[in-house]
């Protein structure tokens, strides 16, 4: 059972002391200005970190305030109210960053640390193990044990989807590939008649895709479906 802080309702003398709420718990003050510090120990929380930080709840549309050094006139006319968040840190690509919920995904990370959703992350792992690659809609948990570190990586790959004739080839192409080199590794991979004519399009449109641009000039993204027809010898 929880002991009553000599501070709290019931053991305070209330015509001579401050009211102000933390967590939803009403305590009382005879300071009229009262620190961070002073609000921790009164209500039994712990101390200020990293990990722990006091706010003063604000009416909308407002942000509530982080309370850090400044202190806290208890005499304003409504009864201030305060809340303890846990605050979880992070690293991405070497600078600290921090998140107030358990879990983040690779999206958030991104949006956090101004990367480009287009870009790879990787959450950093002991070596000598490998990296591990963070979709955006992947969820990362922050609470296990040390902070996580994240790095990003600019993107050299995109994954397509190429209908033909002969089935669907699904795999990873360098984004500095040009079309023309795509439909030759379309080709291969089919064993399409090397003399033949081919083209691209972007399923779902009459876009003929240009044979000496490069692809990643074109923006795909990841599962982009591209169609491949076979415009035969004479074409």
């Amino acid at each position: 059972m929880q002991k009553k802080n000599n501070n709290q309702e019931k053991g305070a003398d209330k015509n001579e002391m401050l009211p102000f709420i933390v967590d939803g718990v009403k305590y009382y003050s005879s300071e009229q200005y009262i620190t961070n510090a002073q609000i921790r120990k009164i209500a039994g929380a712990p101390e200020d970190s990293l990990e722990s930080k006091l706010f003063l709840a604000v009416q909308r549309p407002w942000e509530d305030e982080l309370i850090e050094n400044e202190p806290v006139n208890l005499a304003r006319p409504e009864i201030e109210h305060f809340y303890i968040k846990n605050i979880l840190q992070l690293v991405i690509n070497g600078k600290h960053f921090v998140w107030d919920k358990q879990y983040i995904t690779g999206k958030e990370i991104k949006e956090l640390g101004g990367i480009s959703l287009e870009d790879e992350l990787y959450l950093s792992i002991r070596k000598p193990w490998e990296d591990e690659l963070v979709e955006n809609h992947e969820e990362i948990n922050l609470a296990r044990p040390g902070i996580e570190h994240f790095v990003s990586k600019s993107k050299k790959h995109v994954k397509l989807i190429i209908q033909t004739p002969k089935g669907k080839w699904e795999n990873s192409f360098l984004l500095t590939i040009t079309v023309q080199e795509l439909i030759q590794q379309t080709t291969a991979h089919f064993a399409f008649a090397t003399d033949g004519n081919y083209e691209l399009k972007i399923k779902g449109t009459t876009e003929t895709l240009e044979k000496a641009r490069i692809i990643g000039s074109y923006g795909f993204p990841d599962g982009q479906v591209l169609v491949f027809t076979d415009l035969g010898k004479g074409a």
